[in-house]
Parts: C-alpha cells; sequence; structure tokens
C-alpha cells in the first residue's frame, strides 16, 4: 500500500550512520529498505533537516564529509522528486510561526509542547505533517505517517494522525 512518511531526525540518523546518532540502525535500515522499494514517499520535514545538518557538523573531519555528502544526496533527490523523497512544501513564514506558537484544536501550542518534553523542531514536524495533510493534491485516503525514534514526538505524532 502506497503511504507518504515523514521521516525524523533519528531517523535520518541511523539511516545515515551517524556516529553517535545510530544506536537502532539495524532496526531501521531494514525498514527503511523496504519503505524505498514498496512506493512509499518519504519526506524529510525541514527541522530535521536543520538537526541532521547540525548533528553532521559535529562530526570529526572524514566522517563529516562522508555524512555531509550522503545527507546532500538525500535531500537534492528530494529537490529532483526522485523516488522514493519528495519535498513537502512546507514554508516557514509568520503564518507557520503562528500556528506553531498558537496551537490548534488537533495540537498544542509551542508552551504546552515544551512542558510535555517536545521541543520546537518536533513541534514544527507535526505542523508539517498537519498542513501536508490538509494539501488538495494529497488524497484523504493515503496514509499519512510519523516515523520517529522519540517517545514524545511518535505520542503526538500518533494522536495528529488517528484524527
Amino acid at each position: 500500500m502506497r503511504r507518504i512518511v515523514f521521516v525524523d531526525t533519528s531517523v535520518l540518523t541511523n539511516v545515515l550512520d551517524v556516529p553517535g546518532k545510530n544506536g537502532e540502525r539495524d532496526v531501521v535500515l531494514p525498514l527503511f529498505r523496504e519503505m524505498a522499494q514498496d512506493g512509499s514517499t518519504l519526506i524529510i520535514p525541514i527541522a530535521a533537516i536543520i538537526e541532521v545538518g547540525n548533528h553532521i557538523a559535529q562530526l570529526p573531519g572524514d566522517d563529516r564529509r562522508d555524512r555531509a555528502s550522503r545527507f546532500e544526496g538525500f535531500l537534492r533527490r528530494s529537490l529532483d522528486g526522485k523516488p522514493p523523497w519528495v519535498v513537502s512544501g512546507a514554508s516557514w513564514d509568520s503564518a507557520f510561526l503562528r500556528e506553531l506558537v498558537d496551537g490548534h484544536p488537533r495540537r498544542p501550542g509551542m508552551v504546552a509542547l515544551c512542558t510535555s518534553r517536545v521541543g520546537t523542531g518536533d513541534g514544527s514536524i507535526l505542523l508539517e505533517v498537519e498542513r501536508y495533510r490538509q494539501r488538495s493534491d494529497v488524497p484523504s485516503a493515503v496514509p499519512i505517517e510519523l516515523w520517529s525514534l522519540d517517545q514524545g514526538l511518535s505520542t503526538y505524532g500518533a494522536a495528529l494522525l488517528a484524527r
């Protein structure tokens, strides 16, 4: 079955084999390969792009260059629309920021998320998923998932996607 999967930082660091952030690679890599082959659409949220880039920038020399090159490949494939990657089309403008801060009936605002140990980056991913679901070119029958190894983000993501 075709599905859309937002891929969180915790998953990408395992796929890219980022030292110190790759402890669940044995579990993540087979699932990643399965999704890439079964027609799933994989989306890297903006916050994950920033966070993964920061993790890579902190690596020592050769590891930093190697992982940065791998990550650049993922991003270029997204920009080129090459399966399984696509760009979500989210725009971090004032409306996005306002909705992130204020929340929505289906998603808490920034203060509630932060006090629940869900940071602003993860909150922005939840908002990006929500906005993607509302796009007119995304059929309502296509499942949208959030793949994260972060328990807090997974909990909010499951609740958001269940509605």
